[in-house]
């Protein structure tokens, strides 16, 4: 199960105003700069957090592609995942066991999950909860070529999640946005640093 590193009377009284300043602060930082080249809507609805971010990725779709379905080796490139193993591998897809730290502030919360992952080429990969620290988490991966140049495309990724752990909606939105930031962020430099690397 999920378990928080905080002392939870203190954090209480201090979380309403210090979470909501943050949440609005990360959110101007990220539709105002520039090098980032991220766009990131979260909302809440009844206990889940919908989650749309989308960013444009200077690498050809078969660096992107290859990235998004090394899954054995992406906790090396996406900051807070400490692991990440196919547990089964199968025509189109494979399930998935991963496991790392969430963090904003003073909240630090180690979340497990398996997921199945559904590979639709050319453009969209689906993934869905099997079981975890998670009552939902369903979501899609899909790409959108920009211009007539294969080495510029839109990568994005749209879901809804749900702790299993009672954590309070204003904790859990910018918790799990800043977690699914800080993914994106490492995506996109391990896609582009290939492209850079290939000959």
């Amino acid at each position: 199960m999920p378990h928080f590193r905080f002392n939870l009377p203190l954090a209480w009284m201090r979380c309403t105003a210090i979470c909501s300043g943050v949440w609005l602060v990360t959110t101007a930082a990220l539709a105002s700069a520039p090098e980032a080249r991220l766009l990131l809507d979260a909302s809440r609805e009844a206990g889940r957090v919908n989650l749309l971010i989308r960013t444009t990725v200077d690498a050809p779709y078969s660096v992107i592609w290859a990235v998004l379905t090394d899954y054995n080796n992406t906790a090396k490139w996406v900051p807070g995942m400490e692991r990440s193993v196919v547990l089964k591998r199968r025509p189109g897809g494979a399930i998935v066991e991963q496991s790392g730290q969430a963090n904003v502030l003073f909240f630090h919360l180690a979340i497990n999950s398996v997921v199945d992952v559904q590979e639709l080429p050319p453009d969209r990969i689906e993934v869905k909860l099997v079981r975890g620290d998670f009552k939902r988490l369903d979501g899609a991966y899909e790409l959108k070529k920009l211009g007539n140049t294969d080495e510029r495309y839109e990568l994005r990724w749209q879901g809804q999640l749900e702790l299993s752990a009672a954590v309070p909606g204003f904790v859990a939105q910018p918790l799990l946005a800043n977690n699914l930031k800080k993914s994106f962020e490492g995506l996109v430099q391990e896609m582009e640093r290939r492209a850079r690397a290939a000959p």
